[in-house]
């Protein structure tokens, strides 16, 4: 009976503990920020005294772990990424005190590193995984905690086996569209969830192979959704598209809202920073690096983590009523290629091709010389002849004369094997 008693007060908690979790993005900014003081002042210390690497780095930087209570005070910690643990061994960046629960994945590379890194466990726990992964729908029906009342298909390189849940392989997908989307068809999904370049692929074959196929709602993740990519497959699959940002060390980070104006940060779990290339923070609004601080993974933690993004944040009201900063992303700043005795990262792309963006539907810049550049574009409805010389000229502005600029039209871009594309690729580096 005791015994009993104490696992119904231990569960009574826990639900307590997961209510405050799942609701403190609604509430105030004040409500917000004391929140994640909260955790980190008990985090810091922790990994201080438990996670070898960190006890080297906060040394190294001079800092006393105990002087973490702000938010601000984060400044003083020195800023990590992938660099930070490649090469050293497991029991140096995690907890080894306990059994390492959460899950190992591997990153895709399309920032030309590849990654193996211990994602929290919390990510694979119903209750919070869901609240992190389907938000958009815990707006809609805040009382959901687990998204089990809708059905999810999810095109993607691995499986995921769970009730609700259906699974068609990138590779299947590619090999035969008809098929697969037969079988979409056939499990009639509430929610698709791909990458970006994968869900435009599907809506092509949708309105080509005339087969229906009308989910209430599109995910996209992993790779930048242009907009005329979200009108089509808003357009032929007649579904609200939502877009989300994430990297696999973290698993989702924010979502867009039904204003689908950034993404609303997942500040229960995330501390979201934009920095200078020194790792000083900027003011509200501006653009900088973008760095991650995970609050729950005390296994292979991350803090201050350079994630290879540009962006900017802010706590402006948005007009779904949310307070949770919003955060807007303009790609990888590590992807970068130089050419013509320069380098150049993806963004300076990004920026240059910035007007013509509602007129692709998915890019590629790729190195073919020390001198060459070739710009593939996947046509979007209102891409024209005019469009072509518009960008070389663009593009041929930002290198410099000495730099050939070829653009080409294709159907697809080259993926690496999760299913992803890269935007900026070195293909001289492949070939020689």
């Amino acid at each position: 009976m005791i015994r009993r008693t104490r696992n119904l007060i231990r569960k009574i908690r826990a639900m307590g503990r997961f209510l405050r979790f799942h609701v403190i993005h609604m509430r105030s900014r004040q409500t917000i920020e004391a929140w994640q003081e909260e955790v980190l002042e008990v985090l810091v210390p922790y990994l201080a005294a438990n996670v070898p690497l960190y006890r080297e780095l906060l040394g190294a930087s001079a800092v006393n772990p105990a002087h973490i209570v702000h938010l601000g005070d984060l400044a003083l910690l020195p800023v990590t990424s992938k660099r930070t643990f490649l090469g050293r061994f497991v029991e140096e960046y995690t907890d080894r005190r306990v059994p390492l629960r959460g899950r190992w994945v591997e990153t895709s590379g399309t920032s030309g590193t590849p990654f193996i890194p211990l994602r929290r466990p919390q990510v694979n726990m119903l209750w919070y995984g869901d609240s992190l992964y389907y938000r958009f729908l815990a707006w809609e029906r805040p009382w959901r905690f687990r998204a089990n009342w809708v059905r999810v298909a999810h095109i993607r390189a691995l499986p995921r086996n769970r009730k609700n849940h259906f699974v068609v392989s990138i590779h299947d997908f590619l090999n035969d569209r008809e098929a697969a989307v037969q079988r979409l068809s056939d499990f009639k999904p509430d929610v698709i969830e791909s990458h970006a370049s994968i869900l435009y692929e599907l809506a092509h074959a949708v309105e080509s192979l005339r087969i229906p196929l009308h989910p209430k709602y599109v995910v996209s993740g992993s790779e930048q959704l242009l907009p005329a990519a979200r009108l089509l497959i808003e357009k032929t699959l007649q579904c609200e598209v939502y877009d989300r940002y994430g990297l696999e060390e973290f698993g989702t980070v924010g979502t867009e809202c039904a204003a689908h104006d950034g993404f609303h940060v997942n500040v229960e779990s995330f501390i979201v920073e934009i920095v200078d290339e020194t790792g000083v923070p900027l003011p509200e609004g501006s653009y900088g690096r973008v760095l991650i601080t995970d609050l729950f993974n005390n296994q292979m933690p991350f803090v201050r983590y350079e994630t290879g993004d540009y962006g900017r944040i802010s706590w402006a009201p948005c007009q779904c009523g949310l307070h949770a900063q919003r955060l807007w992303v303009e790609g990888r700043h590590s992807a970068s290629i130089a050419v013509g005795g320069k380098r150049y990262h993806h963004f300076e792309f990004g920026v240059a091709l910035d007007s013509f963006m509602s007129q692709f539907l998915h890019y590629q810049i790729a190195k073919c010389g020390e001198n060459e550049i070739v710009v593939r574009i996947v046509p979007g409805p209102a891409f024209s002849q005019e469009t072509i010389t518009a960008i070389g000229e663009r593009v041929s502005a930002l290198v410099g004369s000495v730099v050939t600029v070829k653009i080409e039209c294709v159907s697809l871009i080259s993926r690496v094997p999760r299913g992803k594309s890269r935007i900026v690729v070195d293909e001289t580096a492949s070939t020689g």
